[in-house]
């Protein structure tokens, strides 16, 4: 008697995960087996945070979601469009721009391949994701990042994208 696998998220090639393909792509040896509940260690970490959520005010986390984001948006629209623009790299936020569509997220275009300034920013320690074929996500969480690790995105951001960028 043959059984069928079941297929779960944590069983997906952690490498190809995120691509969100209509194809499994199975991770090597007994992690395939894995389904949708994550590690108990993992769990253990999960419920320390939960526990910081819950000592944080929501409407204070609301707020400063809102001003993060916002900010984020100022900063790219500020240094990346025209005229102001010093680098040949435009960026476009493909976020909607109604706040309550978007919540804590800005998803951008660049007008050059998207995986090399991926790559330089990852070089400079910056955290962000990639959905293909062209999107960079930006997520200013206001649990734990500050107004300062904006700007230092956007800095770092304008000083990769001062650089000549080829595919």
């Amino acid at each position: 008697m043959k059984m069928n696998k079941l297929l779960g998220w944590w069983g997906h090639k952690e490498s190809t995960r995120l691509e969100m393909t209509s194809d499994f792509d199975f991770a090597p040896g007994i992690d395939s087996y894995r389904l949708s509940n994550p590690p108990a260690l993992l769990v253990v970490c999960l419920i320390a945070s939960l526990n910081e959520f819950l000592e944080a005010d929501g409407r204070r986390l609301r707020e400063k979601r809102f001003l993060l984001t916002g900010y984020l948006e100022y900063l790219l629209k500020h240094h990346f469009s025209e005229p102001s623009n010093t680098s040949k790299v435009t960026v476009d936020i493909v976020t909607p721009l109604k706040f309550a569509e978007r919540g804590c997220q800005l998803s951008i275009r660049f007008s050059c391949p998207v995986h090399k300034v991926a790559e330089e920013l990852r070089k400079r320690g910056m955290i962000f994701d990639i959905r293909k074929p062209d999107v960079m996500r930006l997520t200013p969480v206001p649990l734990y990042n500050s107004f300062y690790d904006v700007y230092r995105f956007v800095d770092t951001l304008r000083s990769v994208l001062d650089e000549p960028i080829n595919d």
